[in-house]
């Protein structure tokens, strides 16, 4: 594979298909403390033209508090089909409130479950069942990253690749020794 060729597979890997729901990935965020978070998450959409991919969480969520305080995230894919591995670095955006109300109609009656626990999630709670879904579109949110750096790791054992693309070379990319 070329240095394109592997760009493209990595854009096709994080692209959901339509009417999916997309990959599942891990997100990794840091705490007040400065220590690791990381979470398993639904990767929503993926644009290349401008270098993001989505996440959507609950407003309330600890994950968006810390993004507020410190940007910076990570994320990894793993594809077992294709034996490839994606880590993306990059900054978070926020969006909530008004921009998502789209984002919410669009969304499945199971879907908006995860948007509404009361109380918030996060919550310390007596049992494990003391907690009720009301899903409200005020606590959705879009989490943006705008990746900065995206590494793809193949696995192939017909002979293993790596390769780092960043923003700042306009995704030209470089191989690795994996």
């Amino acid at each position: 594979m070329t240095l394109t060729e592997t760009l493209n597979q990595a854009w096709a890997l994080l692209t959901p298909e339509a009417g999916d729901r997309g990959p599942i990935i891990s997100l990794a965020s840091l705490d007040h403390t400065g220590q690791p978070q990381l979470r398993t998450v639904v990767l929503r959409s993926a644009q290349r033209s401008i270098g993001q991919v989505a996440i959507y969480t609950d407003l309330r969520s600890a994950k968006v508090v810390e993004f507020q305080a410190d940007a910076r995230a990570a994320v990894l894919l793993w594809s077992a089909e294709h034996q490839v591995q994606l880590r993306l670095t990059g900054d978070i955006s926020i969006l909530s409130g008004e921009p998502t109300q789209l984002i919410w109609q669009v969304l499945r009656k199971d879907q908006r479950l995860a948007y509404g626990h009361q109380p918030a999630p996060g919550t310390v709670i007596e049992r494990s069942d003391a907690w009720e879904d009301h899903p409200d579109p005020a606590n959705l949110a879009v989490l943006s990253l705008s990746i900065n750096s995206l590494e793809h790791v193949s696995l192939d054992p017909a002979g293993h690749r790596r390769a780092l693309f960043r923003r700042v070379d306009d995704w030209a990319g470089q191989w690795l020794s994996p």
